[in-house]
């Protein structure tokens, strides 16, 4: 490290230039980049399961709706209706908008003379405004509209504006529209504060209303933070001017890498610029305080300067490999948007270690030699941290074993909460419970049937239309053709093709049977599909038979019901089956948002759907939030292995630095604990945990191994001049402890702005990991020189007596 000092030393202003060159060409790249997450990119890629799903909501309708209510109303007034029609219009001029469902598209199907007729109830109550009442309790019992269009209590309603489907639709441009639509209702004479919203859309435009907080609020709370933090420490404004500016360097070469790979900038890339500021914060407060150490050991300035990038600078670029292995374990989760942040943070560690042991020496020859740290206000500050320091080194020196009982009772405690630890994802539980869209969702859940869709997608396998071959007499020929019992009975060769295939009686009425099977599982709140309009037609068109039964018993009945309903005005068949009539959609309404047990939930309605339709079906379960559920568990799964990678990298590179295979495995024992603690926390204090809270694992073993590098890479040099494994501690404590308590402060306070985010996974950011680097912080200050002191940490003895020179003051 020092010979790399050096020929930076003699090269400065080249070097300078360099550095400015980059910095230039850095902001010209961000410069071009443009702000966009779709769905797809930041969750599924180029998953089998997703373009199937992409495939089936284009012929069915999708899920990706933005759903806004309205409450406190007259719903079937005229005046309303005319002004929800307005606001109708207005939506749909949005190039964006596929289709809008609303009390306006309600249908009342009935018999009038003998004819089966579906009318809007808005039609039937603007022509009847005397039957209101009676319109309205009929569309509250509606099953395809009571709970769903209107509330329980029949004083509000939702608008679904469904969005047409687009994989690449940035998720960015999810605010605008969710604003856009509200402005219209308002526009229309509705008041704003009785508007609210729901749909997964309007979650993820909450989301980013969060990033964009994060962005332009918390990020500069967090370079005040650290600009305050510093200052205490030091007490002076050049260690303050020489971190800021170092840091933002780092964050402008992260960001131009990042564009320079994907000119599109998610959201999951909020946390990137925060991340590698208070990294790149650590890092020069390091050498800065190694700089001080060295003056105040009596060596000139020069030697100072190598001194310091030479034994801190070599613990750096060991932190920031083991910093770099633990973000790039973030790329072993098979979604793009994680493989691009493990790259961008990894990458962002090794370019702030960079800057820092490049410039942060250059800027020091520049300097005129501080003043001693011991003078003034300074020496108040590092007076409390001498208490600590040595109160912290006598507990693990004079009681090791007693230390380690207690890490090991804490192990114990960890596994235990590691027990009852399970992780899901529910996104409006990701927000803060005073958040606008919660306290909608919360309405929505009193007033409404939630809106936790997930569809089911059923495909009949039979034979369907009857072809008549070489005949010209019967040509193509249905099954419910009148004269099918004719063609049946002729004995002519036939082709038989899946068209109507669904109406096979018996297939039909087992479908009604599922449906029936699925509504009563405890999971599921309701089922819509074409059965329920079914059986709505049918009790109407048989009304005074009750030997009828519930639904048609006949190819023809079922065929032809399909055909009336259309005839007699009804409208959105397409949403319930297929042109061929082969496929059904039912759409289920799920009691919980969570991702894996809507997994769980389907992948059960699947097993029961292949029981109760047997060969005669294909069964397919779909949604997002299904795929999510997916999507979840592959990302656990890449979790689990990049964990692994990473403790297996970073107990590699240990072993390396340390020179020690038995001292760089023991080292892992401290850096284990903390994330064992953390899941331990986790597990205990919440039911479950949102899969968002894995990055803390991750950031937490990047960032919190880098105090147990510093200290044993400092305690191998101090036990290499002494046999005397105390004393050896002890100025292990004054020159690397001092050091990592003062990162520890600096990174904890970094993150904590965090906290004020209504994101969970954010606030959480800014109170657990400062939680687990403080106690990464106790295990290296307690539980390794506890361990050095009964021998698994420590090191071939040294010379009998210290080296010459002063002793540190304490």
């Amino acid at each position: 490290m020092s010979r790399y000092v050096r020929f930076v030393l003699r090269h400065r202003a080249l070097v300078l230039a360099v550095c400015a060159l980059v910095t230039f060409a850095a902001v010209a790249m961000l410069s071009q980049a443009v702000v966009a997450s779709s769905v797809g990119k930041l969750f599924f890629g180029e998953s089998p399961a997703f373009l199937r799903y992409l495939e089936r909501v284009r012929q069915f309708g999708t899920d990706d709706v933005i759903i806004l209510a309205i409450e406190d109303l007259d719903v079937l007034d005229p005046a309303t209706l005319d002004r929800l029609e307005a606001a109708t219009d207005a939506i749909r001029d949005n190039a964006e908008v596929e289709r809008i469902t609303s009390i306006l598209s309600a249908q009342r199907v009935r018999v009038i003379d003998g004819t089966l007729t579906a009318k809007s109830y808005a039609t039937e109550a603007r022509a009847h405004p005397e039957r209101k009442d009676a319109l309205l309790a009929d569309l509250i019992a509606d099953e395809l509209a009571g709970g769903l269009l209107i509330s329980k209590d029949g004083r509000s309603t939702v608008m679904i504006v469904e969005l047409y489907v687009d994989a690449g639709r940035p998720a960015e441009d999810g605010p605008a529209l969710v604003a856009h639509f509200v402005d219209a209702l308002i526009a229309a004479g509705f008041p704003a504060e009785r508007i609210h919203r729901a749909g997964f859309t309007a979650i993820m435009s909450e989301m980013l209303v969060q990033t964009d907080y994060t962005f332009k609020t918390i990020f500069p709370a967090v370079v005040l933070v650290l600009l305050l933090v510093v200052w205490v420490m030091f007490r002076r404004l050049w260690p303050v001017a020489i971190a800021m500016g170092i840091s933002l360097i780092a964050v402008l070469w992260t960001m131009g890498i990042s564009v320079a790979i994907d000119r599109e900038i998610s959201i999951m890339h909020s946390i990137t610029p925060i991340v590698i500021l208070i990294v790149g914060f650590s890092d020069v407060i390091h050498l800065c305080s190694a700089y001080l150490l060295e003056l105040s050991h009596g060596k000139g300035k020069d030697d100072a300067i190598l001194a310091s990038a030479d034994d801190v600078g070599r613990a750096c670029f060991y932190t920031s490999l083991t910093t770099f292995f633990g973000f790039v374990g973030m790329s072993f989760v098979p979604t793009p948007v994680f493989r691009a942040l493990g790259i961008i943070l990894g990458s962002g560690v090794a370019i702030a270690l960079l800057l820092a042991v490049t410039v942060v020496p250059i800027i020091f020859s520049f300097m005129r030699q501080p003043k001693p740290w011991r003078v003034g206000a300074t020496s108040r500050v590092q007076a409390a941290l001498d208490r600590v320091l040595n109160a912290m080194s006598n507990a693990a020196t004079r009681h090791p074993w007693t230390v380690i009982g207690a890490f090991v009772v804490a192990f114990g405690f960890s596994v235990y909460g590691l027990a009852h630890l399970e992780i899901d994802a529910a996104f409006t539980e990701r927000l803060a419970d005073d958040n606008q869209l919660v306290r909608d969702t919360d309405f929505f859940e009193e007033h409404f049937t939630p809106s936790n869709l997930m569809q089911v997608y059923v495909q009949a396998t039979g034979p369907g239309v009857v072809e008549a071959v070489d005949d010209d007499e019967f040509g193509d020929l249905s099954m419910d053709d009148p004269d099918f019992e004719d063609f049946e009975d002729s004995g002519e060769p036939v082709a038989q093709t899946g068209k109507n295939a669904l109406f096979e009686p018996s297939l039909f009425a087992r479908l009604a049977q599922l449906q029936r099977q699925i509504e009563a599982r405890d999971d599921v709140i309701s089922v819509t599909s074409l059965i329920d309009l079914y059986e709505r037609m049918h009790k109407e068109l048989t009304a005074g038979q009750p030997e009828a039964g519930a639904l048609p018993t006949t190819r023809r009945g079922l065929s032809e019901y399909a055909l009336l309903f259309e005839l007699g005005g009804g409208q959105n068949l397409d949403r319930l089956v297929d042109f061929d009539r082969r496929t059904a959609v039912l759409s289920l309404r799920l009691k919980n948002e969570a991702a894996r047990e809507a997994r769980v939930t389907g992948d059960a309605v699947h097993a029961l759907a292949k029981e109760t339709l047997g060969a005669d079906a294909e069964v397919e379960p779909s949604g997002i939030v299904y795929l999510m559920g997916d999507w979840l568990d592959e990302v656990i799964s890449g979790q689990r292995r990049g964990l692994i990678f990473t403790f297996t990298a970073i107990a590699i590179f240990m072993c390396i630095g340390l020179r020690s295979v038995r001292v760089g495995l023991w080292s892992m024992v401290p850096n284990a604990l903390p994330l064992l603690m953390l899941g331990g926390i986790l597990g205990l204090l919440w039911d479950k945990v949102d899969s968002d809270n894995l990055i803390l694992a991750m950031l937490a073993i990047g960032i919190g191994v880098d105090d147990t590098v510093h200290f044993m890479m400092r305690y191998k040099i101090e036990a290499a001049r002494t046999a005397d494994r105390r004393l050896a501690l002890q100025r292990t404590f004054d020159f690397a402890g001092r050091a990592i308590v003062m990162t520890t402060v600096v990174l904890g306070a970094g993150f904590a702005p965090m906290m004020l985010s209504d994101y969970v996974t954010t606030a959480r950011l800014g109170s657990l990991l400062p939680l687990t680097l403080t106690l990464a912080l106790v295990a290296d200050l307690l539980l390794v020189p506890a361990l050095v002191m009964v021998g698994p940490l420590s090191f071939p003895k040294g010379p009998q007596s210290p080296p010459a020179g002063p002793e540190p003051a304490r």
